[in-house]
């Protein structure tokens, strides 16, 4: 027991178990304060775990992919984003067509529980 290298690996073992609860504790805070600039969680800017950050991303690239591997939609310069599992796209397309086939593509994706399509028509 007196190994220092044993007291390394234990402290450093330590330390990351610190970190990782600390991570987990930081979703468990509550969402009601009483300022009158308090954020919904379901809008974009209010504050979100670090698991549901996670989720989000993961929600984005897989939504950004299938954009991607879609000749239909990949020529339209879309912006992706994505807060609770809601998917907010903005942009410009050239069709009603591409517009429809972009909030499609996103709907499919798993972990998707709504999209707000504010895509535009390019003139």
């Amino acid at each position: 027991m007196n190994n220092p290298l044993f007291q390394i690996r234990f402290l450093i073992t330590l330390i990351l178990l610190g970190l990782v609860f600390g991570f987990l504790l930081t979703g468990c805070g509550s969402q009601n304060n009483a300022s009158p600039v308090y954020v919904a969680p379901s809008d974009p800017g209010g504050s979100r775990s670090f698991f549901t950050t996670w989720d989000d991303s993961i929600i984005c690239a897989r939504i950004k992919t299938k954009m991607i591997s879609d000749d239909f939609v990949k020529a339209a310069p879309i912006d992706v984003d994505v807060y609770n599992g809601v998917v907010y796209l903005r942009g410009t397309v050239q069709t009603d067509s591409q517009k429809r086939m972009a909030a499609d593509l996103a709907r499919g994706v798993e972990g998707v529980v709504k999209v707000k399509n504010h895509l535009i028509f390019k003139d």
